[in-house]
């Protein structure tokens, strides 16, 4: 069984291979990302299956950690090369921007599921058949891409079986009253470095670049703050009391520092609207209050 589920969701937006000259068999994959940060697996999955509006854009299947949408099975093209030769050839797939440890797991997982399924595939990038940014984090990793899907192929070869899955976000928990509720955390960030505005300079991080701390994007960390705060009974989210316009989409800026402020007053720290290892520990470390 593959450490993902799939679901089919059909698009509506689809031709026959041989519509642009090619056979029923794709012979690649072309790599896609849904575009900014923070957009949600659904959403993208309704706009690309023609229901919200779309008319014009598809592909075959929308790729998370741990979750694969199927919109178009392999023999039928979809649009999503933005070339007859991309569309006609090959097999898109539309993947979460954010690129985290466990998005990658499973597209590598899955493409050599394809593989398995199909025969052996080229790789392609978006920006391979059209001028575009497309795919974003993905666009210098191909080579590792195929390396990666080549290992899991051995793997599986030599019986040693799939790899472990790298979970996705952490599992919710219940506070229990006088202990520190959900998973443990040290602070992830180096010495002198702090959670804040975006301007302040390399010590500052904004969540707003994917900076990489153990493993993790630095908006995941500070969403995760936030998950601790709601694990710790306050009221966090959109249309919440804290985080209420955006959510908690990891991106500091005058929501989180009203919140960090406030956490900070509730705990007798200095109220500078930062987190630095102090605010982290009080939220990770210390019994609830």
């Amino acid at each position: 069984m593959p450490n993902y589920t799939v679901e089919k969701r059909p698009t509506r937006n689809t031709s026959t291979r041989a519509h642009y000259g090619h056979g029923k068999k794709p012979d690649g994959l072309t790599i896609h990302h849904w575009g900014s940060d923070g957009q949600k697996h659904d959403n993208v999955v309704s706009w690309l299956t023609g229901v919200t509006g779309n008319k014009g854009s598809s592909a075959h299947e929308v790729i998370s950690a741990g979750r694969v949408t199927v919109l178009a099975p392999p023999e039928v093209a979809t649009w999503h090369a933005g070339s007859t030769a991309g569309n006609g050839a090959t097999m898109g797939l539309e993947c979460r921007p954010e690129m985290t440890d466990a998005d990658w797991d499973t597209l590598v997982e899955r493409c050599a599921d394809l593989e398995e399924e199909l025969g052996s595939l080229k790789y392609w990038k978006h920006s391979d058949w059209k001028n575009t940014a497309c795919p974003g984090r993905y666009r210098d990793r191909i080579g590792e891409l195929v390396d990666d899907v080549n290992a899991e192929h051995k793997r599986r070869k030599n019986g040693e079986g799939k790899r472990e899955p790298v979970p996705a976000d952490p599992p919710k928990e219940k506070p229990s009253k006088g202990d520190v509720p959900g998973p443990g955390h040290d602070f992830p960030l180096g010495p002198g470095m702090y959670f804040g505005p975006a301007n302040w300079g390399d010590n500052s991080v904004s969540g707003k670049y994917g900076r990489s701390f153990h493993g993790r994007p630095d908006y995941w960390w500070l969403k995760e703050f936030a998950r601790q705060l709601a694990r710790r009974g306050w009221n966090i989210g959109k249309g919440k009391t804290w985080l209420n316009t955006y959510g908690n989409d990891g991106h500091y800026g005058d929501e989180y520092a009203a919140l960090i402020r406030k956490f900070q007053e509730v705990q007798g720290l200095a109220a500078d609207g930062l987190i630095g290892k102090d605010t982290w520990n009080e939220a990770f470390k210390e019994p609830v209050t």
